[in-house]
């Protein structure tokens, strides 16, 4: 019976040891978008396959008649380890859904960001209002992962 007891103590630790691991994605698409309500629009999207895709939409100056700016290409190396670097940190299937949503309502002024995430047949979808206000709160790698996000658009 001691062998056994030994056998499932040792199992248990190893499962608990490998639930904090940063696993690495065999296929993944991220999407991040950050809108100011009737004013702006920034999306920027990157895969496993080094393709990017950013798209820039300036509803206020273009009065809703103007096409987004859309760019699309292949990450260099080391963009696409520094992305993948902040993304397997940020561990955002492990996030919650939503921040900045409790209590008080938004008004249109609010900065809106929206992340979408699929890794290996699984999607994480994540909300944020009010992201100035809220953005402590967050992972500091997530945080990275946002500002860079939008740097990458400039």
């Amino acid at each position: 019976m001691g062998k056994i007891a030994r056998l499932l103590g040792f199992l248990c630790i190893v499962v608990l040891s490998c639930t904090g691991c940063k696993r690495d994605y065999q296929t993944f698409q991220y999407t991040f978008t950050l809108e100011s309500v009737s004013n702006y629009k920034l999306t920027f999207a990157f895969s496993d396959k080094k393709e990017y895709r950013t798209e820039v939409a300036n509803y206020f100056m273009s009065r809703g008649m103007g096409e987004p700016t859309v760019k699309a290409g292949l990450l260099t190396e080391e963009q696409y380890a520094y992305f993948y670097g902040l993304l397997k940190e940020s561990d955002l299937f492990s996030m919650k859904d939503s921040y900045g949503f409790e209590g008080e309502t938004g008004n249109e002024n609010d900065l809106l960001a929206q992340i979408t995430f699929t890794a290996d047949g699984k999607t994480k979808y994540i909300s944020i209002r009010n992201l100035s206000r809220i953005s402590q709160d967050l992972p500091k790698s997530f945080r990275q992962l946002m500002t860079g996000s939008v740097e990458f658009i400039k």
